[in-house]
């Protein structure tokens, strides 16, 4: 499970990065999941409240378009940090055990995804090249506390992972 959107490559207050060599490896990640056949279920992070950010129909919006999304993959909209509630997500991932999940921020929405997966049952690897915040030592931090509070997560690299 991955997802982005082009707010955070875009200069503006969500702005974390070009992030160039993690959508390297979010694409190395995608060509792995498709050989071995995995389902591909992308969030995005939509607010009508909100500013131009998550302003639905905004640019900010959009998934990153150098990702190699296919039209085969489930994009599942979300209003909040949670990527389940009010969505389809625990129907589309009905009878899936295992759960590889990356994506921004490390620290909020890929944390949520993880925490809620891991609450769930579900086993849970979390690719931490694929993942970014607003600095590395947030980062950093989200990565030993997941692990240190929920010790059967999985944390790899993706040269571990594929």
């Amino acid at each position: 499970m991955t997802f982005r959107t082009n707010g955070w490559t875009k200069k503006s207050d969500y702005y974390v990065d070009e992030l160039i060599e993690l959508i390297a490896n979010t694409n190395k990640l995608i060509a792995h999941a498709r050989e071995n056949k995995w389902k591909i279920v992308w969030t995005r992070h939509e607010e009508p409240e909100s500013g131009v950010a998550f302003k639905p129909g905004s640019e900010g919006v959009k998934l990153i378009s150098k990702l190699n999304i296919s039209s085969d993959d489930t994009i599942i909209v979300k209003n909040i940090i949670s990527p389940f509630l009010n969505n389809t997500l625990d129907e589309e991932l009905e009878g899936i055990e295992n759960v590889v999940v990356s994506g921004i921020l490390t620290n909020l929405c890929v944390r949520m995804t993880v925490e809620e997966s891991y609450d769930k049952g579900l086993n849970i690897t979390l690719v931490k090249d694929c993942c970014a915040t607003f600095d590395e030592e947030t980062h950093e931090f989200t990565l030993k506390d997941l692990k240190a509070t929920r010790e059967e997560i999985e944390i790899k690299s993706i040269s571990e992972l594929t």
